[in-house]
């Protein structure tokens, strides 16, 4: 955990991974991964539509209460009243199969979960942040 003067703080996961080396052996080396406990990701509309078979105004007030709205600030946003949302809502929970809002709110959480988000460093950025990597190249 890295703590900040204002907020939440940073999560820091070191990882040891392998590089391997010319002559077939392994050079140690270790990556960080960091994950910003403040950031909030929303699942996209295509997971919650193909999924789910929401309609649009569902996955709208879908994702806003996954961004971390209140039925009144969604009723605002969107320019409907809030028994409108609670409608759409209802019917939110009866298509994903849940019962109740901390249950939609874990299931949201874990759509908007998506392979790659973690690594802010991409291989090739990784490679030619690499003085051994820089060296391989060059021979």
């Amino acid at each position: 955990m890295l703590p900040r003067a204002d907020g939440f703080p940073l999560i820091a996961y070191v990882m040891t991974i392998a590089a391997p080396e010319r002559d077939g052996g392994q050079i140690p080396r270790v990556m960080i991964v960091l994950v910003d406990t403040e950031k909030r990701r929303e699942p996209t509309e295509s997971i919650l539509r193909d999924a789910f078979g929401l309609t649009p105004a569902e996955v709208r007030v879908a994702i806003a209460f996954a961004g971390g709205r209140d039925f009144q600030k969604i009723a605002d946003e969107h320019g409907i009243n809030i028994g409108t949302v609670r409608k759409y809502f209802k019917a939110v929970l009866a298509k994903t199969n849940t019962t109740r809002q901390a249950e939609l709110a874990l299931l949201l959480a874990h759509l908007a979960q998506r392979p790659g988000d973690q690594f802010a460093v991409s291989h090739h950025q990784e490679r030619r942040a690499s003085p051994d990597a820089e060296r391989c190249q060059g021979a």
